[in-house]
């Protein structure tokens, strides 16, 4: 069969069209905003599916929607309290609040690992105070000059310690110790050396992207790592 050049010309458009429609099916999965409830429209980070963004948000949970601070399993969950700029969020634990009212489950609390840092985007908690999750009856004195001095001591778990600075400073972690930040308390006594009175429920969660990512999702691609949590730009699905 011999085609015209019309028609071939058509041929070709169709299958152009054709093309460009599967793409917008594909590329439309994930939206620029969505609605969730009180806190009106949200947008990336932020995301409502999966594969749309890097920080979980479920709108339809009760009595608030529902942060998770990453894709990890049992990854640390927040309710949303409230928006408070476009990159800041007034959140709340609710295992933390039951925490500190039955100081029995607290040991529960500190065996969550710490999010490794992420090449897209940075988080942080306001008030916080950094915790040092550490090896259990650990001496060590020789090792951190006037370490009794600087650091307070919960040893109420079976098998670990937890270390956590009297001052409002940072400090660097002893050695093989992990480093678990948690909210402060906002109403926090600076005199007061009770870990359950420093720590506290809400708090204020602030992220920055890094430019790297927000490149990568303007030209509609996922900010991704490797297998050594570097970054990397998949092909995305963003809506246009």
């Amino acid at each position: 069969m011999v085609f015209s050049r019309r028609a071939a010309s058509s041929l070709v458009v169709y299958v152009f069209l054709f093309h460009l429609y599967i793409l917008h099916l594909v590329d439309s999965q994930c939206p620029r905003q969505f609605q969730c409830g009180n806190l009106g429209n949200l947008e990336f980070p932020l995301a409502n599916s999966p594969g749309c963004g890097l920080l979980p948000v479920d709108c339809g949970a009760q009595p608030n929607p529902i942060i998770h601070l990453d894709y990890y399993p049992f990854s640390p969950s927040y309710e949303i309290l409230k928006k408070s700029s476009p990159n800041e969020l007034f959140i709340r634990s609710t295992f933390l609040e039951r925490v500190l009212h039955n100081n029995k489950e607290i040991c529960k609390l500190f065996f969550h690992l710490p999010m490794p840092p992420s090449p897209s985007i940075s988080i942080s908690l306001f008030p916080n105070i950094t915790l040092f999750k550490c090896l259990k009856d650990w001496n060590y004195d020789n090792e951190v000059p006037n370490f009794q001095e600087i650091y307070g001591n919960y040893d109420g778990c079976d098998f670990f310690d937890i270390y956590y600075p009297k001052s409002n400073g940072s400090l660097s972690p002893p050695k093989d110790c992990s480093v678990l930040p948690l909210p402060g308390n906002l109403q926090y006594n600076s005199d007061s050396m009770d870990l359950f009175q420093r720590l506290g429920s809400d708090c204020l969660l602030k992220w920055n992207v890094s430019d790297d990512c927000r490149n990568c999702h303007r030209k509609g691609g996922n900010c991704t790592t490797n297998m050594k949590n570097e970054f990397r730009c998949d092909k995305g699905t963003i809506g246009l």
